[in-house]
């Protein structure tokens, strides 16, 4: 009889929402996949929801969590994919990341340049693809295009294809509006927002990038990352039930959020709202920020599920807003793939560099061992945390 296959830690939620490290058998990888040596991976908003029971993985997709990961690859990759055994990689996972072998889709696959974080790669590495893809994604959304001085060979960037998005092949989209010459990021000192609002400042340079955050703490860290101005988080309250479809909309009280924007902004608006809060008061608060043809992309949904107010949809049509909402685990294997590889060439070279010229770099909020992901988990509930909370599964 030939000995048992050896098993893995992996981290999975039981049914009550508890975390449990485990040990299970590895994964097996498929034709299109590559097995990693997991180093470190990174807690998201969605592992939070995952473990509570509201976000499960795709179909066919392990139970095992963690969206993004750092390490080796092992053994012998698919021929073609550009990758050799040993090599250093991040990788964007549907799930998977929480363990020590994790299996990624080849084109989800980053190796990562050389000399890259030095002692510390793996744990900058864990705090890039799902945060930064993300937010890459949410920006070309919005119709953000580099300057042509950045352009490779200083020439313009290539024109866009009428009707498709700007990486190629899908999902489609309408005619695009010039780009946006001022955002704004909610929860802008989360993992998503910290990146959004380097990408937005120093590689698509976008003038007017204003942040929110909720304690001046992590204002002032927005701020450094780049931000032209902060301010408070969307207001809290949800929008009275009772309300009459046909009632005009009460005034506005005070709101230091609102106030805010409008002080930063030219003109009082924004062309482009990145908006991973969604519901309670932020769903009412922002159509009156949004400037005529704005773009508003709606990537979570922090301030909860009701949401519901008459005024909004009568402010969207009479701005023209294009209001699109998008998430990256569950599209599909060929645009995450083309996303991942157009990040790796704008984006990925230009973190290399920090902190020698580099502009863009991940924010770490806190290393902590995947012995204790429950306890990381609960510093990422808590909005204490600016950028990511990273996991060390093995020893650089």
């Amino acid at each position: 009889m030939s000995p048992p296959a050896p098993l893995m830690r992996a981290v999975v939620a039981t049914a009550g929402g508890a975390l449990r490290l485990s040990r299970v058998p590895p994964p097996s990888a498929s034709p299109s996949q590559v097995l990693l040596a997991v180093a470190a991976t990174a807690v998201n908003r969605a592992d939070l929801l995952q473990a509570a029971g509201r976000y499960p993985p795709p179909d066919g997709v392990t139970p095992v969590l963690g969206l993004e990961a750092a390490g080796t690859v092992m053994g012998t990759p698919p021929a073609g994919s550009g990758l050799a055994r040993g090599d250093r990689v991040v990788a964007l996972l549907q799930g998977g990341g929480y363990a020590d072998v994790a299996a990624a889709d080849v084109g989800c696959v980053l190796r990562l340049p050389p000399g890259w974080g030095g002692d510390d790669w793996a744990v900058r590495g864990a705090a890039v693809m799902e945060a930064w893809v993300a937010a890459y994604q949410v920006l070309l959304l919005g119709g953000c295009v580099r300057p042509p001085a950045a352009a490779a060979g200083g020439g313009p960037p290539p024109p866009p294809i009428e009707g498709t998005a700007p990486w190629g092949g899908s999902p489609p989209l309408p005619p695009r509006s010039p780009p946006p010459r001022s955002v704004l990021v909610t929860a802008a000192a989360a993992g998503v927002g910290t990146a959004a609002v380097q990408l937005a400042a120093a590689h698509f340079g976008v003038p007017v990038v204003i942040g929110s955050a909720g304690t001046p703490s992590r204002r002032a860290a927005v701020a450094a990352l780049g931000a032209t101005a902060t301010v408070p988080r969307p207001p809290a309250a949800a929008p009275a039930a009772d309300a009459s479809p046909d009632a005009p909309p009460p005034p506005p009280p005070p709101c230091a959020y609102t106030d805010g924007v409008r002080a930063a902004a030219p003109g009082g608006v924004v062309d482009l709202l990145l908006d991973a809060v969604g519901g309670g008061g932020a769903w009412a608060a922002h159509p009156p920020l949004l400037a005529p043809d704005a773009r508003w992309v709606l990537y979570g949904a922090l301030g909860g599920a009701r949401a519901a107010t008459p005024a909004v949809p009568a402010a969207l049509l009479a701005r023209r807003v294009s209001l699109l909402a998008t998430t990256l685990r569950g599209r599909p294997a060929a645009y995450r793939g083309g996303l991942v590889a157009a990040f790796g060439r704008e984006v990925l070279p230009s973190m290399a560099a920090f902190p020698k010229g580099g502009r863009l770099a991940p924010v770490v909020h806190t290393v902590m061992r995947l012995d204790d992901v429950a306890a990381a988990h609960e510093l990422v509930a808590s909005n204490a945390v600016v950028g990511k909370v990273v996991l060390r599964v093995a020893d650089p």
